[in-house]
């Protein structure tokens, strides 16, 4: 019974190997842009920004932004607009509080059409500390845990970023090549492909490095969005990656993209 399992497993690993070829990307003929509309707005005071852009059609290509639009943001009592920051084509900006548990509607309307979502904003909380391993054969630090990745009653996305313009060894170099920015995230489902990743290559950091840590914390239905973008990039291509399908969206109208309202904590520390 051993050998039989050992030779299955053997035949699984040749025929994965043994099918690889090169991919060519053929655009779709029948492309027709579409309206992507990034709303992710905090608790935190001051500038709040969403951004209107259209879908591309190949793999690396630059959205095309989108201006013109009318941006409003409303709760119960007031409507807050957003105006087009000049200095941004397609971003679309304003100082506001926002308040947990109440619930916004952020509206826009772009030429003849209209698109609008829902969302409640999500109480932050505290959170520990990322774990960085030292790795003794390059003397970097490696991200090796944020969060749990399952966790059915706080969901959450952390974003890091280690900056390392200031340590000795690094001071002549440019400081976008000194820094890294990382995302993880706590969701409330398990899935095969968030445990078996596709390999990919990680990024280390020098002793000395400043760390700063966001985390945004994230509904039900925000979460659920997150992993479906996860399901479509970071996760695919492994053994165990899903179908290509439609990544959800809480907007009416037609448009792409997801109208999340976080509570944001910070965290810093140095390496």
């Amino acid at each position: 019974m051993k050998t039989i399992i050992r030779l299955g497993i053997l035949l699984v690993i040749l025929s994965v190997s043994g099918c690889e070829k090169k991919a060519v990307w053929e655009p779709n003929p029948g492309f027709v842009a579409q309206v992507v509309i990034h709303a992710l707005l905090t608790d935190e005071p001051g500038r709040q920004e969403i951004t209107i852009a259209q879908t591309i059609i190949r793999p690396g290509d630059v959205p095309a932004p989108l201006t013109g639009a009318i941006v409003y943001l409303s709760d119960e009592d007031t409507v807050y607009t957003l105006v087009n920051d000049s200095t941004q084509p397609g971003t679309y900006v304003a100082n506001l509080t926002l308040e947990p548990g109440t619930t916004y509607t952020l509206i826009v309307s772009l030429n003849t059409a209209v698109y609008s979502a829902r969302a409640t904003l999500t109480d932050g909380m505290a959170f520990d500390p990322p774990v960085f391993a030292f790795n003794g054969s390059d003397s970097l630090y490696y991200l090796e845990r944020m969060g749990a990745p399952f966790d059915p009653d706080f969901p959450a996305m952390y974003r890091i970023t280690a900056d390392w313009s200031n340590v000795t060894g690094y001071l002549n170099q440019p400081a976008s090549a000194c820094r890294a920015e990382f995302y993880t995230f706590s969701l409330p489902t398990l899935d095969v492909g968030q445990l078996l990743p596709p390999s990919a290559q990680k990024t280390g950091v020098p002793p000395g490095s400043l760390i700063n840590v966001e985390r945004y914390a994230l509904d039900a239905a925000h979460a659920e969005y997150y992993r479906q973008v996860l399901l479509e990039t970071a996760w695919s291509g492994g053994l165990f990656a899903v179908d290509p399908a439609n990544v959800p969206t809480n907007f009416t109208g037609g448009a792409k993209g997801y109208f999340g309202l976080c509570g944001l904590t910070r965290l810093s520390l140095a390496l």
